[in-house]
């Protein structure tokens, strides 16, 4: 109850101030030390609920760079693209995040808290769906004609333009190869495919994996590689493969 009220207290605080326009590019749309608070507490308020009261959200040298660049990018601060990623490309308010890193580093949670603050914060909807989920979609069963729905089961998420910010949860825990009337189709280049054609239009789209991008290639192949750079911001969460696993702590 005391972090919910906190929650509420530190809403109430930022809508106090003038939310500005989405069309500005060039300042910050709310307070930055403010947008940095919220962000903190909501993934505290998420940390307990998911270990059910026994652990809050810890900031610490591995978790700190990506939440400051999270912050920057929800909260549209040019300083975001003053920063690059592992391979020394600079970011960009105009790509998605790609945040990679080990299971149970927390990569899910950062986004869901992106996600509930940009609703809260800016009145302003993201989707999210697990990669999973989405191949769940593609085989999921027409109950009039009894096939498989296949693309039409995907696209409905996939080209909802409200909203046409799309978040996909852990990108390769999903079935990578299914069966298309006896070909081989893996869903998610698909839809980063077709994300991509959408990306000039204004289609931002958000990843989480486990993957390297370097692996993230080995398994689907050279057009999502190559896609990816252009799509996304690739943001490391900890030391990869070496990071905190928080679900055994």
């Amino acid at each position: 109850m005391e972090e919910i009220k906190k929650l509420a207290e530190l809403l109430e605080e930022v809508q106090g101030q003038q939310v500005k326009s989405q069309i500005v590019t060039n300042e910050p749309r709310i307070d930055s030390e403010l947008i940095r608070k919220y962000f903190l507490s909501r993934l505290n308020y998420q940390s307990l609920q998911n270990s059910f009261g026994k652990r809050g959200f810890e900031l610490n040298d591995e978790n700190s760079r990506v939440i400051e660049l999270v912050c920057k990018y929800l909260n549209n601060e040019p300083e975001f693209e003053l920063n690059t990623d592992k391979n020394g490309v600079n970011l960009s308010l105009n790509r998605g995040l790609w945040i990679y890193g080990r299971c149970g580093s927390g990569k899910t949670e950062i986004v869901k808290a992106y996600r509930d603050l940009k609703k809260k914060l800016f009145e302003e909807s993201v989707g999210f769906k697990t990669c999973i989920d989405m191949n769940i979609a593609y085989q999921r069963v027409d109950v009039d004609t009894m096939k498989a729905e296949k693309i039409k089961g995907i696209s409905k998420f996939l080209w909802n333009l409200k909203p046409s910010e799309k978040i996909f949860d852990d990108l390769g825990a999903e079935e990578t190869t299914l069966k298309d009337y006896g070909n081989p189709f893996s869903v998610m280049p698909y839809i980063f495919g077709e994300r991509h054609k959408g990306s000039k239009k204004g289609c931002i789209t958000h990843v989480t994996t486990n993957l390297t991008p370097k692996q993230v290639g080995e398994l689907y192949g050279d057009r999502i590689d190559s896609r990816s750079y252009e799509m996304f911001n690739m943001i490391v969460l900890g030391k990869n493969t070496e990071s905190i696993d928080y679900r055994k702590i």
